[in-house]
């Protein structure tokens, strides 16, 4: 009899085809991202361009700095003259990395930006797959469990933000440590640390989250083995690898946290942490709706339930887990992952008082009290419940095999039902994008400002409303620009913004005032790049021409440049 061939046999399926099923699910989910590559972002569930466009700055940032030995890559051309700024957000240093070649063949950041979107997306599947077929499940079981993957809830609800969609770096963790637990050796215990220092220079975040769930969770998989002398060895060189690789960076990370007193309030680390009520919402409508789970009012709301079927699968695979030996230590992992990552990403709320649980990690644990989003932590429960999901999948897998003679039918039953599993939360409607900037159409503004705007730093206007996100959508559109002139900008966007950024905010938010223009001028700034729309309906609050002058127009990008007329400012009629 011939022997069966892929695609009437899921175990046979190439590796190749299933890496293209997962690139097709990627540009699927993302869809329409595919046809505007070089043109649009997605915003996920954001209701702003502003992190995507601030992201695609990094990924420029770093490639041209890479150019060059990454000289001065900390003194970001932004908030000028202060130093380090890159520093004050996540730098995508990794993802800088991988994008240059993009960039240095003529592509745009935003093109950079969307391919290493979808890549991340592609490899978040084809890292799963590889770590459960190190555990040995079956393929098409393992392949099923790499869709969960790709289309987990937590990373399109997170889209518009680039640093949080690679879970290669987890993944690869987990694949490491499953590999070491079997036998402790050089190779998995460098893999560690590879995959440890990978994670943080992609999101620093998600290294925290190593070092504060998995960490402690894969107590379970030690082995009597690991209490050799020599298997410690091979640990401590892991570490020493993770060291070498991100201990330069987090050390000038926490000296500019230090030195700039920046640090999220009690009031935002109560925000920005899981809420109860969102283990209940998801994102978009699913395939089985399950009792006391809804939809959530608004798209950008925490959504954390991951799915039902997805999570019966896990309860089965939690039972089918517990009950065979050689998956015990697995399942007791993944479980105790899940459990730590759902309590820290509430752990602002837990406690009442000066003592609660978050006030004395934050003590004792470098960073902490400085994390833009507690909530965040639910990644790494979400990926432990697609683990624990193929577990349950295995079972049925196993109890398929003992009957395949007499139901046939059951060998493909099994795979159809994980990928019901993956796609069960599919992201509806089709991904909001936003329009970039055309780098080609605005070259004759980008190159009159890289000829005749100095290096003092060059001031946009209008100047963000407030604080809120949204509000400095415009203010990333120009730092992406700035990608293509090269001069330093007085504002920008990031994670926390210096005290000279919160002084130059109060002088020319809503109508800049004579003062204020002043007070630019003492602070150094002497360029204006001004939205000609926005002058022509506001003409009191344009710079006084007494001051300042005209010296070009674009009026095809409703832009304006002004420049400082020779005077002299001193600190008190500067004001502030």
């Amino acid at each position: 009899m011939a022997e069966p061939d892929a695609a009437r046999d899921p175990e046979r399926v190439p590796t190749f085809a299933i890496a293209l099923f997962y690139l097709l699910l990627a540009v699927g989910s993302s869809w329409p991202l595919a046809l505007h590559l070089g043109s649009s972002l997605p915003q996920g569930t954001d209701g702003a361009a502003t992190v995507p466009m601030f992201q695609a700055w990094s990924i420029a940032w770093t490639s041209d700095r890479l150019a060059d030995g990454f000289t001065g890559l900390l003194t970001a051309p932004i908030f000028t003259p202060t130093p380090d700024t890159f520093l004050f957000s996540d730098p995508l240093i990794l993802l800088g990395i991988l994008g240059a070649p993009i960039l240095w063949l003529g592509g745009t950041p935003v093109l950079a930006h969307n391919l290493l979107l979808l890549t991340a997306l592609t490899a978040n599947g084809l890292i799963a797959f590889g770590l459960l077929r190190c555990l040995e499940f079956g393929r098409s079981t393992a392949a099923v469990g790499g869709a969960m993957l790709v289309l987990l809830p937590y990373v399109h609800h997170e889209l518009g933000v680039l640093m949080l969609v690679p879970l290669c770096g987890l993944l690869g963790f987990l694949w490491a440590l499953v590999r070491f637990s079997r036998e402790p050796g050089a190779l998995p215990a460098i893999g560690m640390g590879l995959s440890a220092a990978a994670t943080y220079l992609v999101c620093g975040q998600y290294g925290i989250f190593i070092a504060l769930v998995i960490a402690p969770a894969s107590l379970w998989m030690v082995q009597r083995r690991w209490l050799k002398p020599r298997a410690a060895g091979w640990l401590g060189l892991g570490v020493l690898v993770c060291a070498v690789l991100v201990a330069p960076l987090v050390v000038q990370q926490l000296d500019a946290l230090d030195e700039h007193g920046f640090a999220r309030s009690g009031t935002l680390a109560i925000k920005s942490s899981s809420h109860p009520t969102a283990w209940t919402l998801t994102a978009w409508p699913q395939l089985v709706p399950a009792p006391g789970v809804s939809e959530a009012p608004e798209l950008w709301m925490q959504a954390h339930f991951p799915g039902t079927l997805k999570l019966l699968l896990a309860a089965l695979g939690i039972f089918h887990g517990l009950r065979t030996p050689e998956r015990r230590r697995w399942t007791a992992f993944l479980v105790t992952a899940a459990l730590l990552a759902s309590l820290f990403s509430a752990l602002p709320r837990l406690g009442s008082g000066e003592a609660t649980p978050f006030a004395l990690l934050s003590d004792v644990i470098p960073g902490l009290s400085s994390m833009r989003s507690y909530w965040r932590f639910v990644v790494v429960a979400q990926i432990a419940v697609v683990l624990l999901a193929v577990l349950g999948l295995e079972f049925f897998q196993n109890r398929a095999a003992r009957v395949r003679s007499t139901r046939p039918g059951l060998a493909i039953a099994v795979p159809i039902l994980g990928l019901l599993a993956a796609v069960e939360l599919w992201p509806t409607p089709p991904q909001k994008l936003a329009p970039t900037p055309d780098f080609e159409r605005w070259r004759p503004w980008t190159s009159w400002v890289a000829e005749n705007v100095p290096e003092s730093g060059l001031v946009h206007l209008p100047f963000p409303a407030s604080g809120r996100v949204a509000d400095f959508e415009d203010t990333a559109r120009w730092m992406l620009l700035g990608s293509a002139h090269g001069r330093p900008m007085a504002g920008g966007y990031s994670g926390f913004f210096p005290k000279r950024f919160h002084r130059l905010a109060r002088a020319l938010r809503g109508c800049p005032t004579p003062r204020g223009y002043k007070f630019v001028r003492f602070l150094g700034h002497d360029s204006l790049a001004i939205r000609s729309s926005w002058l022509a309906a506001n003409p009191e609050c344009g710079p006084p021409a007494k001051n300042w002058e005209q010296v070009e127009v674009f009026p095809d990008l409703d832009v304006e440049m002004h420049r400082a007329r020779s005077m002299n400012v001193i600190p008190e009629a500067a004001g502030g």
